[in-house]
């Protein structure tokens, strides 16, 4: 009788371990990578203002880029690599390559005629981790803007600097006189 007590309480401890490791490893594989999955989302709208005529060019979703997957990660977590940049900066091209992750400039940037890279106005949106950058070129030449990019760098046709870049659903054809207005819209989420 005793023997059988003693077995009783060792399968009892042994289920007990079991169930344990079983939860742990339940908890640091499922559970875990379900409560830790933050995601990036950009958009970026276009406007045509010519006179008293507004041209919609649409909205359209971007290319979040691996060296601004780096950057953000950088400034999230690592004091080492953090600057003081941040990520407003909004350039123009004529390019009609599409974008892709592995983009570190925007090809082609235009860098005159009132399209050069600008620094645009950040602005906080209603909800949790939503914001917006947003900026109005005062165009002096003729262009056919089919790209944008967002940097955390001011100055034009640098590279090695640029988080997102968005292909415009519609050419943007603007002459001297007309103003772009370019609108990102970033948010953040996660659980």
């Amino acid at each position: 009788m005793k023997t059988n007590g003693k077995l009783k309480v060792i399968v009892s401890v042994v289920m007990l371990l079991l169930a344990t490791n079983i939860a742990t490893y339940l908890y640091a594989t499922v559970f875990m990578q379900a409560d830790l999955k933050l995601e990036s989302h950009y958009t970026v709208e276009a406007w045509i203002i010519r006179g008293d005529q507004v041209i919609y060019l649409g909205k359209v979703a971007n290319v979040f880029t691996n060296i601004g997957k780096n950057w953000t990660r950088n400034e999230l977590g690592d004091t080492a690599t953090a600057s003081t940049n941040v990520a407003r900066h909004i350039s123009l091209s004529e390019s009609s390559s599409t974008p892709v992750a592995t983009w570190t400039i925007l090809p082609t940037e235009i860098t005159t005629g009132g399209c050069d890279r600008q620094s645009g106005a950040f602005t906080a949106l209603t909800g949790n981790g939503s914001w917006k950058i947003e900026y109005t070129f005062s165009v002096t030449a003729t262009f056919t803007i089919r790209c944008t990019g967002l940097h955390w760098i001011a100055t034009d046709n640098s590279d090695n600097n640029m988080i997102a870049a968005a292909q415009f659903g519609t050419a943007a054809t603007v002459n001297s006189g007309d103003s772009l207005k370019v609108t990102w819209t970033n948010s953040v989420s996660g659980s």
